[in-house]
């Protein structure tokens, strides 16, 4: 029956109050305005619909039902556009209390009469998808739209989509194997299926999926890539290489493939068959620059350095916007001794990304090489936002010493790089005390009795140090630059630390005979070890006549005299060395210290002890190039490779002057 028009007017009003109240989520005001329209026109459709999906939202279905009843007969009479949406949800409700049957007849009334509602929901879960804050309300959709029609292909992808993009896994899982389940057999969605249950932690039945897609086809890219995947995280190995080679047999022409079993190659350090599967890959695909720079990365672990700067100048050309393939050009351009060429690059990566902290922490390389002090300093202070820096953050909420004056005040030094660095840079604390200041120092504990004696530090910190004093503070290796440090105003002379006598570290006294401590490995801090140098090539110095040789090695490496069967040609002092202080106390009692680049030859030459230091090719920027001596060290020689990875000439120079030296 028509309303009068006044009646009609006031239902009109209150129905518009409603919806924008539930636009604002104000739902109280949404029932009560309903409520109002119900009592003018108990029939009305949107009303009806709007309150008792409220009902079954809020956990009353069976009154919802009722509510949704009536929706649903005036919405087919009168309102067919609310009409699909009233059916589902009476369904919905429906089931929520057991009436299946009724249920699903709502769900066939919808199909028969609005055949494109299925379509109608995809396409609002397509829209309401691209908001991330909308991503249930899509999925939702794609439900509503399942309930009708279940074997939508459409919804059953979207669903399993939107649910992988709120991390829901398994149920995403369960969306791909419905839509496998009503499909010819397709590799790809077992793929999904099999990446769905790994992310969710199922790594069995993972396999399984990935396995089933390799049955459908063999040579599928994707299934064997997630396979040889799970296999690496699973510490199965044995399988990834035979699987990728047959691969990439069965497909010659894919790059992806030969790519990727470089990668594994690479992984595996079998760097020499993984530049032949790059540079294959490449050949077909050229103008991937990510793969350039791993082939040349492979190059560089190999000393191939010449190689290697011709992969990185196919990375320019490939991307020659990108700033990380001119970074990664000068650094092997660096390695190469091409410094001129090197600075170019560098340049050019800061001019494409001035936020390319490794850009110009290379730049300070190239100028710290050529001695370019103090210009070079302000790259080096790019060294806080390094993509692999490991060390800790200066804390910002206390002030830092800016390069004023330091009258009166108390400066609090922190290390913050290697214990080498910390050594080289404890030599200025004596500068700034006759600037005024009260100096104290944050250390690793190794560190704390070696610097808790050297000249001008006041106190010594280790491990939490909110309880230090102090007016500003710095970082140790910011302190060159804040001073102006040139290579001829280095802070000196060596030495400027001291060895203590500590009871128990005596070496027996030995006369007419050469006492020599050796290091040959590094730490293992770096990613690509250029300065370690293996012992069996030390093996010959052993045998030089009157010569006492002692190992200043630590960790594993320390048993290499053992392995290498010359055990008792070395005396091994490891057990003795507690710290840097007791490493000291050790080294004073030695005539000379053959070390590669490492702590100790830092520890060695702040003593003045004679030390003779073993560099790569590639040496670190503090060492300079060509150079035989070092201005932060004068009691240290440098014997230098020739070319990248050969010893043999810079040990054939060393065991020629130890003859000497005896």
């Amino acid at each position: 029956m028509a309303l009068e028009e006044a009646d009609q007017a006031r239902v009109d009003e209150l129905a518009k109050r409603a919806s924008s109240a539930f636009a604002e989520s104000d739902l109280g005001q949404v029932r009560q305005l309903y409520g109002q329209v119900l009592k003018i026109d108990s029939s009305h459709p949107a009303a009806n619909y709007w309150l008792g999906y409220l009902e079954c939202r809020e956990g009353r279905p069976e009154n919802g039902v009722n509510y949704l009843r009536t929706a649903t007969e005036s919405a087919l009479a009168c309102a067919e556009w609310l009409a699909p949406d009233s059916l589902v949800e009476l369904g919905m409700a429906l089931n929520s209390l057991g009436q299946a049957a009724e249920a699903d007849e709502q769900f066939a009334t919808v199909l028969q009469r609005f055949s494109n509602y299925a379509d109608g929901q995809l396409a609002l879960a397509e829209d309401l998808g691209d908001d991330e804050h909308l991503v249930e309300s899509a999925i939702d959709a794609c439900h509503r739209g399942l309930l009708v029609n279940g074997q939508h292909p459409g919804l059953l992808k979207k669903t399993a989509e939107l649910l992988e993009q709120e991390e829901r896994w398994d149920e995403a899982a369960d969306f791909w194997g419905h839509l496998a389940a009503q499909s010819a057999p397709q590799a790809n969605l077992h793929v999904k299926m099999g990446i769905a249950w790994q992310r969710h932690g199922d790594a069995g039945t993972a396999r399984e999926e990935f396995g089933k897609a390799l049955v459908i086809d063999p040579e599928h890219e994707a299934a064997t890539f997630a396979l040889v995947q799970l296999l690496d995280e699973q510490g199965e190995p044995e399988e990834i290489i035979p699987r990728l080679e047959r691969l990439a047999k069965a497909k010659p022409d894919s790059a992806r493939v030969a790519l990727a079993l470089a990668n594994y190659l690479r992984q595996y350090e079998r760097l020499t068959e993984a530049i032949d599967w790059w540079r294959a890959g490449l050949a077909i695909e050229p103008n991937w620059d990510d793969s350039w720079r791993d082939l040349g990365l492979g190059l560089e672990h190999l000393h191939r350095i010449d190689e290697a700067v011709e992969a990185y100048r196919h990375a320019v050309e490939a991307a020659p916007d990108n700033s990380e393939n001119h970074r990664y050009l000068g650094s092997a351009l660096q390695d190469a001794g091409q410094l001129d060429s090197a600075l170019e690059s560098f340049n050019r990566a800061t001019e494409l990304n001035t936020d390319n902290a490794d850009a110009h922490w290379g730049r300070f390389w190239v100028r710290a090489l050529r001695g370019e002090f103090p210009a070079a300093w302000d790259d080096y202070e790019w060294r806080w936002k390094l993509s692999n820096r490991n060390t800790p953050q200066l804390d910002d909420s206390t002030p830092l010493w800016g390069g004023g004056d330091l009258s009166g005040q108390t400066i609090f030094l922190r290390a913050e790089q290697g214990y080498g660095d910390t050594i080289q840079a404890i030599r200025y604390v004596p500068k700034l005390v006759e600037m005024g200041a009260t100096v104290k120092v944050g250390c690793p504990p190794a560190l704390a009795r070696l610097l808790a004696d050297a000249p001008g530090v006041s106190e010594v910190a280790t491990g939490h140090t909110s309880t230090v004093t102090y007016h500003c503070h710095q970082a140790m290796f910011s302190l060159p630059r804040l001073l102006g440090t040139t290579l001829d105003s280095i802070p000196g002379p060596a030495p400027y630390l001291k060895a203590q006598s500590q009871a128990g570290l005596e070496l027996p006294e030995t006369k007419g005979v050469l006492r020599v401590g050796l290091v040959w490995q590094g730490s293992g801090s770096q990613s690509l070890d250029r300065r370690s140098v293996p012992f069996e090539l030390l093996i010959p110095l052993l045998e030089q006549e009157r010569t006492l040789f002692f190992s200043l090695q630590l960790g594993d490496a320390a048993h290499d005299p053992g392995r290498a069967g010359v055990e008792e040609k070395i005396a091994d002092l490891s057990p003795l060395m507690d710290d840097f202080a007791s490493t000291a106390t050790l080294m004073e009692q030695l005539d000379l210290i053959i070390t590669i680049d490492t702590a100790v030859a830092h520890l060695a030459g702040a003593l003045g002890k004679p030390t003779w230091l073993l560099l790569s090719a590639t040496p670190d920027w503090r060492w300079m190039l060509e150079r035989t001596d070092s201005p932060w060290y004068p009691s240290m020689r440098l014997f230098r490779q020739a070319k990248p990875g050969d010893w043999s000439e810079p040990l054939a120079k060393l065991r020629e002057e130890l003859a000497r030296t005896i």
